[in-house]
């Protein structure tokens, strides 16, 4: 396994939306259609294999997880009403609602939740979320909504590293290869949105599910327009053809900052950005050269004149948002 040693940096969500364009998403009425742009596009919508860099949302307007987190970072209920731990904190109980269902109406049940936690765990798979599911024993089905995870100690990321977001048993039970099924550009979710349309490389269209348990959502459509740069981007939105930047740079920031109908959003992100010294190479095997290249990096430089100083520098690794962060540390 390789080990690291971080020096880290957090990093902050930006949110930009523009009041350009004559649309009732922006009147409190229901209906019409919301225009994201952004650079990053994703390669899957399969949660299973989340995206190596910055996420733009789309998997969270078709998937339910287990839990979520509400404006404040806090974590609330989704697919599971509530959850207990035991007595030795050793296992979680978690209670799921019984009217969430998949887009083509099936009823999301424990077992959903179990096949995904075993997909997650099987080699084959080859899911970047094996790492996080190590210390999680076994996982057992108690009823149809009642399910039990159980780890091997007890520790402080347990919440975090069970709320898993199922997948439909029904639909990949019998898939030899799931990181390569249709099921990862043509997903069945449970989630506010439906997947309706994916031109590569220029748009994606989500329609409003009509079996979500919430109800309909009051945005009929959301398209994510990819850009094909930046400037492109800065470009289409303070012309007033997009609605809402989903992935803001620094350097984009600057360019739109100072545009009029314009409602800037800036909150501490619930990630970190990091530079690891990888100690299977024989250069940081010596204690002495990571501390000196740690030491030797400038980093109150490089969030000024790379980040432009909107990012901050971080305790460790830990975001400001998590339970664990502690300023007298």
């Amino acid at each position: 396994m390789k080990k690291t040693t971080l020096v880290v940096f957090l990093t902050l969500f930006f949110l930009i939306s523009c009041q350009k364009r004559d649309r009732d998403v922006f009147t409190g009425e229901r209906g019409g259609e919301m225009i994201i742009g952004a650079i990053s596009e994703p390669t899957s919508l399969n949660p299973l294999y989340p995206p190596l860099g910055k996420s733009i949302g789309v998997e969270n307007l078709i998937f339910l997880s287990l839990h979520g987190r509400n404006a404040e970072g806090k974590i609330v209920p989704q697919l599971a009403y509530s959850w207990e731990y035991s007595e030795d904190f050793k296992s979680i109980t978690y209670y799921l609602r019984k009217d969430v269902v998949w887009s083509d109406g099936n009823e999301v049940t424990a077992e959903d939740v179990k096949f995904t936690f075993d997909l997650i765990k099987n080699p084959e798979v080859s899911s970047p979320l094996a790492a996080s599911v190590r210390f999680i024993d076994s996982v057992k089905v108690i009823n149809p909504h009642k399910i039990c995870f159980y780890f091997r100690k007890a520790y402080a990321d347990e919440l975090l590293d069970s709320g898993i977001t199922p997948l439909p048993k029904h639909i990949l039970k019998d898939l030899k290869d799931i990181r390569n099924a249709t099921f990862n550009t043509a997903p069945i979710g449970n989630g506010p949105y439906i997947l309706s349309q994916w031109e590569r490389g220029k748009t994606m269209e989500l329609v409003a599910n009509e079996k979500f348990y919430k109800g309909k959502s009051p945005i009929d459509k959301v398209i994510f327009w990819f850009a094909p740069g930046e400037d492109e981007l800065a470009f289409e939105f303070l012309e007033g053809n997009i609605d809402l930047v989903a992935d803001v740079t620094p350097s984009l920031f600057e360019k739109i900052k100072d545009k009029e109908d314009i409602n800037l959003i800036i909150k501490p992100g619930h990630t970190y950005t990091y530079i690891g010294w990888n100690l299977d190479k024989p250069l940081f095997k010596e204690k002495n050269m990571r501390l000196a290249l740690t030491y030797a990096i400038d980093r109150d430089k490089l969030i000024k004149e790379v980040l432009l100083d909107l990012d901050d520098i971080a305790k460790g690794p830990i975001p400001p948002t998590s339970w664990a962060d502690d300023d007298e540390l």
